[in-house]
């Protein structure tokens, strides 16, 4: 049996109101090139209007694919916009034919995929600092135990020092192991990211008191100022109390010995606001915008000698825009930092 075609157009009002429904930019020309359809979306992604376009897009290289269609040529490419902001929009160009097989012009269907390469950019960051990252204490293992299997352990002295990198190098993968899951867990979308209701400073004291050793082996003064318990917030406690963790290990490891670190909670209006303070060394200003980027390092080497991974702060910005707030950071080089967990009530 054969079906008869369906035909809607006639629900539809016009072909402006098709094409105002598109995401894609669409632009129609005639044989010379000149604009004789634009939708909504093509005049956001190239900041033209229909009113006071002058004939062409403006955009020299799309202009240029839009002519060489008209001469009969399918071409795709992308292209790179400065204005009315930055963007990568990939065209596509074809030739526009009548019911003879002439050409009368030509469509340009324009996408914005610049979220898509600004992933795809991440990712790729993301696997090439992973692979470097894991190398590093990787290779250090190997060294050791290459040196041992050699001849080493027959000197006490430098068994027990290669044995001592052996267990150090293996702790640090263990922690840049743990961090990237977490990481990765916290990215993710997929994964069921169950909250309740906790008391905030129940949780504030548990992370002091789990790093009061800690700041008593450097001589520095830990305090804290916690509201009432009766003030709780529906979070994922396990999470709010690993990137308070993070914060208070990166005090303790970069605030010299006889400095003070202060964990503060507040209720501002319709937030509570966690700050981690401490008089530590202070961040560069130029590296302030880039602290919270994952595997971002102020000083690589010092890092990397207090057991970092460069992704504790990651973390901490992760966990704060999963409970839909935000974390930010003050500081100033040589007085110490303040970092702030701002979450909704």
């Amino acid at each position: 049996m054969k079906l008869k075609s369906i035909w809607v157009w006639d629900k539809i009002d016009s072909i402006e109101t098709l094409l105002a429904n598109i995401a894609d930019g669409v632009i129609v020309t005639d044989a010379q090139g000149r604009i004789v359809i634009l939708n909504s979306a093509a005049e956001k992604i190239f900041g033209l209007s229909r009113e006071k376009t002058e004939g062409n897009t403006g955009h020299q290289r799309l202009d240029s694919l839009i002519k060489q269609s008209i001469q009969g040529k399918k071409l795709k490419e992308e292209l790179t916009l400065a204005y009315p902001q930055k963007r990568i929009i990939k065209v596509k160009t074809v030739p526009l034919k009548n019911k003879n097989g002439e050409i009368t012009g030509a469509i340009a269907i324009c996408g914005d995929v610049t979220k898509v390469r600004q992933l795809e950019k991440i990712r790729e960051e993301f696997i090439a600092n992973v692979s470097h990252e894991l190398r590093t204490p990787i290779s250090a293992i190997r060294a050791s135990a290459e040196t041992l299997l050699n001849g080493a352990q027959g000197d006490p002295r430098a068994t027990k020092q290669f044995l001592e990198n052996i267990h150090k190098e293996s702790e640090r993968l263990s922690f840049l192991v743990a961090d990237i899951l977490d990481l990765s867990r916290l990215e993710s979308d997929k994964i069921r990211y169950p909250k309740r209701k906790v008391p905030i400073s129940k949780i504030v004291n548990e992370i002091t008191d789990r790093f009061s050793s800690k700041a008593k082996e450097k001589q520095i003064k830990l305090k804290t100022k916690t509201p009432l318990p009766s003030l709780e917030l529906k979070i994922n406690e396990k999470d709010i109390a690993l990137a308070l963790s993070n914060l208070l290990d990166n005090a303790c490891k970069y605030t010299p010995i006889g400095g003070e670190i202060e964990i503060e909670v507040k209720e501002i209006k319709e937030q509570v606001v966690i700050f981690v303070k401490d008089t530590g060394i202070g961040i560069p200003p130029q590296d302030l915008p880039r602290i919270f980027e994952r595997f971002y390092r102020v000083d690589k080497g010092r890092s990397r000698e207090t057991g970092g991974t460069g992704i504790g702060l990651s973390i901490v910005k992760h966990v704060a825009e999963k409970h839909g707030g935000r974390a930010q950071v003050e500081s100033n080089l040589g007085k110490g930092s303040k970092f702030t967990i701002l979450l909704p009530k």
